[in-house]
């Protein structure tokens, strides 16, 4: 015996959802590997900590819909999206020693 679906979506809808075009993870704005070859979220400008108990790593351009909770984190080796941008104009990398991120600074 036989059940009728218990709900009918449309093709396009179940096509888009096979693909993980709604499944967004983490707190990136575009999914992770769309940026340039090489680069990784600790190389972005947009990417923040948050110190709190312990050190949350955020992107800028997603700060609206963060959370307390891990939906939100970025993982700094995640590989760059298509939002990547350098942390240091070009035109000064070549003339400027290597960079070390700044301390994480705590929340008001």
């Amino acid at each position: 015996m036989t059940h009728p679906p218990l709900m009918l979506l449309p093709p396009h809808v179940l096509d888009q959802c096979k693909t993980g075009a709604y499944s967004r993870k983490r707190g990136h704005p575009a999914r992770p590997g769309t940026g340039p070859k090489g680069e990784t979220c600790k190389t972005c400008a947009h990417s923040v900590c948050r110190q709190m108990a312990n050190r949350y790593y955020k992107c800028e351009l997603t700060r609206a819909s963060w959370t307390a909770g891990p939906g939100s984190d970025i993982r700094l080796k995640d590989p760059a999206c298509k939002f990547w941008e350098t942390k240091l104009p070009a035109a000064r990398i070549a003339d400027t020693q290597p960079v070390r991120a700044p301390a994480c600074e705590p929340v008001e």
